[in-house]
């Protein structure tokens, strides 16, 4: 393993260009560069997003493309032998999505026209903080078609039509790479190869990277969430602020997410929540999963499904937030436990908690694990994006039954039970109310010791500790629940020998059937 400065940022938001088609680089002195405009308000051009050299997407969902330009002005989109034919509106906006674009593995002119000629194009990546970065670099320098682009940190009361640009376009390369999200670039180079590998062909790919350091949801938030979520959140426009980055309602999303809402996107990644869980985690519950609609909703009118994935929050060396990052852990996956399900449709989640990293030279808030957090969201992204069948969940409970003072969780698949792992089940005696809630009145939790039986899929915990029965256990209910993949309990892999994905960390009844 190799140590090598990779950025690893908390607050990153990645959308995925997957499956795209190429618009060539131009000369300066033979095409004009909208990078050179100072925009007037109708001034005829493409918004700043659409470079040469940039990645469109192609096939199903249609890219959109637009810009600005004189009222009422006729416009011309040239691709190939294709015109598509659309006009300025009163506010000097031109829009027109390119249906069924076909895929190609090389580049390609795209002519706007007004009364001014313009032609684009499509590239850029960068990383930092992880193990084996040496290798994610020099892989970078066999993707001649992987591109990306970043969004530069910033906040603005209001929403953006378009973004402030960190970073053009650009053809991945180790330089760029060092600059760019390590979960990203790692996760979406494993989709590249594979579908290369899969159909013998390689298509453009392109990343647009989004994410500022030490923010809360709130922030990256639009503020229809506010509305559906008043009665779990509270305004934290302190006097001083408590992150390292901007905490103030929507800020983020004016600034960095709503001016990409035009733009296609095969699929969206998700590493947030660190923040979230030292002060408001109660409030994460309701906010992310209308955070997820919401970003859906504001797309175009195709992407109300767009797949996304996250990463539930991995360990920090804080143990005064043990509860909020457990509470974050489960109210990202909307108090079910995994994704996908009916509130979380179309979802993927790489679990990170058991990849601690308290060693780390960046703070253990900033584990240098990317590589196995990446392998786990590309297996999610494979199967619900391209549906092609890989295991992207780890063993969840599907049964759990209380059966004379033992209790018995039977899993949804063939488990790996590590015996010298810390054992982190926990069952609860007493509770204050009654209610499917009613584990957050719990009188105590009490660890218990737990059995793999015979089965392959079932373990038994002894309830010892309670004197009547226990009313509900919990799993990996802790900051940082075991060592580096040395949890309890992981799915099997193919050789049926080593560790697969985790199981992740959840809180049930002790009388409880999967609605899976």
């Amino acid at each position: 393993m190799h140590n090598l400065p990779f950025a690893s940022l908390l607050g990153v938001m990645c959308f995925a260009v997957i499956n795209g088609v190429l618009l060539p680089n131009h000369d300066a002195s033979k095409a004009d560069r909208i990078s050179d405009f100072e925009p007037t308000e109708h001034t005829f051009r493409l918004a700043n997003y659409y470079q040469d050299g940039m990645v469109l997407q192609c096939g199903e969902p249609p890219a959109w493309i637009w810009g600005y330009g004189q009222p009422g002005e006729g416009v011309d989109i040239v691709m190939d032998v294709d015109i598509i034919s659309t006009r300025v509106n009163e506010h000097g906006i031109w829009a027109a999505d390119l249906w069924l674009m076909p895929c190609y593995n090389e580049t390609f002119d795209l002519e706007i026209s007004q009364y001014i000629r313009k032609t684009k194009k499509v590239t850029t990546i960068y990383l930092r903080n992880m193990f084996n970065g040496t290798n994610e670099l020099e892989a970078s320098t066999r993707l001649d078609l992987f591109k990306v682009m970043r969004i530069l940190p910033s906040e603005s009361p209001h929403p953006l039509k378009e973004p402030t640009i960190m970073l053009n376009w650009t053809r991945a390369n180790p330089q760029v790479l060092r600059e760019f999200s390590a979960v990203c670039w790692a996760t979406v180079r494993r989709i590249y190869e594979d579908l290369r590998n899969r159909f013998n062909d390689s298509v453009p790919m392109g990343l647009v990277g989004a994410y500022y350091d030490g923010t809360p949801i709130r922030a990256w938030s639009p503020p229809q969430v506010f509305s559906k979520c008043r009665s779990t959140t509270s305004t934290t426009n302190s006097s001083e602020n408590q992150f390292k980055g901007p905490e103030k309602d929507s800020v983020l999303w004016n600034a960095m997410l709503a001016p990409l809402k035009f733009m296609t996107f095969k699929a969206i990644l998700w590493y947030q929540g660190e923040s979230d869980a030292a002060l408001h985690p109660d409030a994460y519950a309701c906010m992310f999963e209308n955070f997820i609609s919401t970003w859906r909703e504001s797309l175009t009118y195709w992407s109300k499904t767009t797949p996304f994935g996250f990463v539930q929050i991995g360990c920090q060396n804080n143990e005064s937030i043990p509860d909020g990052t457990a509470l974050v852990r489960w109210h990202q996956t909307a108090d079910y436990g995994y994704v996908p399900q009916k509130k979380l449709l179309r979802t993927f989640m790489a679990v990170a908690m058991d990849l601690p990293d308290p060693h780390s030279p960046y703070g253990s808030i900033h584990p240098r694990y990317k590589e196995e957090i990446a392998q786990r969201l590309y297996t999610g992204i494979m199967s619900v994006v391209y549906y092609v069948h890989k295991p992207f969940q780890g063993p969840f409970p599907r049964r759990i039954q209380l059966v004379d003072r033992h209790v018995f969780i039977q899993y949804d698949q063939s488990i790996n039970f590590i015996w010298n792992s810390t054992d982190t089940f926990e069952v609860c005696c007493e509770v204050d109310i009654t209610g499917s809630d009613s584990w957050k009145r719990c009188r105590g939790w009490h660890a218990v010791t737990s059995e793999f039986t015979t089965g392959g899929d079932e373990v038994k915990l002894k309830t010892g500790p309670c004197r009547d029965r226990a009313r509900f256990v919990r799993y990996a209910w802790k900051l940082t629940p075991c060592a580096y993949k040395n949890c309890r309990v992981y799915a099997t892999d193919d050789l049926g020998d080593e560790r697969g994905l985790p199981g992740p960390p959840f809180v049930l009844p002790t009388n409880w059937i999967s609605e899976q």
